[in-house]
């Protein structure tokens, strides 16, 4: 004979068992938390629990999360509980239109802040103090006005290089130039962003970071230029 199972706690059905003759009358024994009728077809989504005696079809929600519209989170833990008609299955957004243009605006300046940390290699500011200060006398040297200092400072430098004084000078201009350019379009295109931002544009803003935050993985002072460019081609078309 076949018995049938159910959870001690919850009364929901766990499977069939053979049931065991006694050894004393041979009659079928039915051990506790098992019944001899058999359970219901349950359709996809429910359950069948065994109450009084006998089997009941109930809804399976357990384990789903819900939100309410005033954002606290809940979690149905019994069967044949179902989440309200005004339930939400994503948690909802309770920040004012004001906080979240902030949150985008910061946003959009972590990812400025990050395009220029890349650009200049994680330079801090005494190091970029110092490059400043280098690109001065290579400026003054090839305005044919360097000081011996000058002259000496970039000497050094162009020693280890293999260059001479005056091809050292250009190459630190021409890349000074180069990151003045970059900067410039960085701040372009975070200006904008923000300006677009605090006009109200917030998802499309939100939606255009999301998107430069994942295209800025594995990017580099070799490629942040090309990164930058086709960032702003981009913004351009998004905000068009």
């Amino acid at each position: 004979m076949k018995i049938y199972n159910f959870d001690a706690e919850t009364g929901v059905y766990t499977g069939e068992a053979a049931a065991d003759k006694s050894p004393r009358d041979g009659a079928w024994l039915v051990p506790a938390f098992a019944t001899k009728i058999r359970p219901p077809q349950v359709p996809d989504g429910r359950v069948a629990i065994f109450r009084d005696g006998a089997w009941t079809i109930v809804e399976d929600h357990v384990g789903t999360e819900y939100w309410m519209p005033d954002g606290s989170h809940h979690v149905i833990e019994a069967y044949g509980d179902v989440p309200p008609e005004v339930a939400l299955f994503e948690e909802p957004d309770l920040r004012t239109d004001a906080e979240k243009r902030q949150d985008v605006v910061r946003d959009v300046q972590a990812i400025a802040s990050a395009v220029r940390t890349i650009a200049t290699e994680g330079a801090d500011h005494v190091k970029i103090a110092g490059w400043n200060a280098k690109v001065e006398r290579a400026t003054r040297v090839i305005a044919g006005a360097g000081s011996d200092a000058d002259v000496r400072v970039l000497g050094a430098e162009a020693q280890i290089r293999g260059r001479s004084v005056e091809e050292q000078a250009q190459i630190i201009v021409a890349r000074a130039e180069a990151l003045g350019e970059l900067n410039g379009l960085v701040e372009g295109f975070e200006s904008e962003l923000i300006e677009k931002a605090q006009a109200g544009y917030v998802e499309v803003v939100s939606g255009f970071v999301e998107q430069a935050e994942k295209s800025l993985e594995g990017q580099s002072r070799d490629t942040i230029a090309v990164w930058v460019i086709e960032t702003a081609q981009k913004l351009k078309a998004a905000l068009a």
